[in-house]
């Protein structure tokens, strides 16, 4: 009889700790999803891109991807140093049958900046470095005081700022330019008709005031260099 009681006692016990065993924490599985990419991170990632391009009659597209049309027919100031004033890169607009009709294209580049020489890329592909032309060499040019270079290649000059680190690239014959601003200190702080390269494509339409517009005559003539339309 006692040996029948121990053994029922046995059997309970077992049975209590099959159950506490149910309560008893144990750690979650691993995993490997990837935390979701926020806001902030997607704004990181689109300040990546560092071109802006303007071609044909003419159409742009700004270091943060906004792309539009502005048939001007003056000079204007496609981007410059906002902050320290570095540089400044121009292009002279001009219309392709009469010099103020549309259609209008590019048809000459203009870059000046401290301690720089003015460069002047024409629509033939031949360049000037401070007033000295240099009629489509396939030699690299030095710029002033180690400033950069200029090389042509396939007759397209390209024009090389390494202390900016700053690239265009000019090809006259199809009125394109493609301006690479690498220098991610600049990043957020040039201004002109390819915008500011802050990553934020909704904010790119800035007068040279500060304001923020949304029609595109209204942003183009603003940054139009005074005393340049014909």
């Amino acid at each position: 009889m006692k040996a029948v009681s121990i053994l029922a006692l046995l059997v309970v016990m077992v049975c209590i700790c099959i159950t506490d065993s149910k309560d008893i924490w144990k750690p979650p599985p691993e995993t490997t999803t990837e935390p979701p990419v926020t806001q902030h991170q997607r704004s990181d990632e689109r300040k990546t891109r560092t071109a802006a391009i303007g071609h044909g009659d003419p159409h742009m597209m700004t270091f943060d991807a906004q792309e539009y049309d502005f048939e001007g027919y003056c000079s204007y100031v496609l981007v410059k140093d906002c902050l320290k004033k570095s540089f400044k890169i121009i292009a002279d607009f001009r219309g392709q049958y009469a010099p103020n009709k549309p259609p209008t294209r590019m048809v000459a580049i203009t870059i000046t900046g401290e301690g720089i020489p003015e460069i002047r890329l024409l629509e033939d592909n031949t360049y000037s470095i401070g007033g000295q032309l240099h009629n489509n060499t396939r030699e690299t040019v030095n710029i002033h005081r180690d400033w950069g270079f200029i090389t042509v290649r396939g007759s397209r000059p390209t024009v090389n700022l390494t202390g900016l680190k700053l690239i265009v690239i000019w090809n006259g014959g199809t009125h394109r330019v493609r301006i690479n601003l690498d220098n991610t200190d600049m990043h957020g702080h040039v201004c002109g008709l390819m915008g500011n390269a802050d990553g934020n494509p909704d904010n790119d339409y800035i007068k040279p005031d500060g304001s923020i517009v949304y029609d595109v005559n209204e942003f183009g003539n603003s940054w139009a260099v005074p005393g340049s339309c014909p």
